[in-house]
């Protein structure tokens, strides 16, 4: 007798009479498939700068890693009292940044793309442009195991916060990479 006594022979039973749905097999996990960690594409948006278009379809395959977090509710639950009784409400909403790691080309049109995208938000004469203007959708498609697109994540009001960082290092042969940070104002679930 195992741990669970006799429940583990109906068990086995009853995954016999469920395995030629095709949802249990003999697999780990039944038939259900995994995300891997390397199957995504992100679509940067293409804007003009100038008289020049900024491919971000070019730059968005120089992409290495995405760090992206959806709603978080910052602080505690918020209260409302009546009488005797209390109820509690979440707090404020908030979006966490993205983080963005690229690859350093040469000639570097990672960091030409987005000081191009920096300087539509500031105007030549140093004040803020319209929002319109500089704010853009950003797309995440995740893949199968096929290259079929299963799920995909839109970024919505994405404008960087921050230039590109290097990290520079004479005893490192690795490729350079360049970090950035994007603002988002709405992130949507698309399937």
């Amino acid at each position: 007798m195992g741990i669970l006594g006799d429940y583990s022979k109906v068990g086995k039973s009853a995954l016999k009479v469920l395995k030629p749905s095709g949802l249990f097999t003999d697999k780990p996990y039944g038939g259900i498939h995994f995300q891997r960690n390397y199957m995504w594409d992100i679509i940067l948006p293409t804007f003009m700068s100038g008289f020049l278009p900024m491919p971000g379809i070019l730059v968005s395959k120089m992409c290495q890693k995405i760090s992206f977090g959806d709603y978080t509710i910052d602080g505690s639950a918020d209260r409302t009292r009546f009488g005797a009784f209390e109820a509690k409400y979440p707090g404020m909403l908030s979006i966490e940044p993205i983080r963005l790691t690229f690859l350093k080309t040469v000639p570097d049109f990672v960091t030409t793309y987005f000081t191009a995208w920096r300087k539509k938000m500031v105007g030549p004469s140093g004040l803020y442009t319209p929002k319109s203007d500089y704010a853009k959708t950003m797309y995440l498609l995740f893949y199968d195991t096929t290259g079929v697109v299963v799920n995909r994540y839109r970024f919505k009001g994405i404008f960087p916060t921050s230039l590109p960082k290097y990290n520079l290092d004479y005893t490192n042969e690795q490729i350079t990479n360049v970090d950035i940070t994007l603002s988002v104002d709405l992130i949507d679930t698309l399937y």
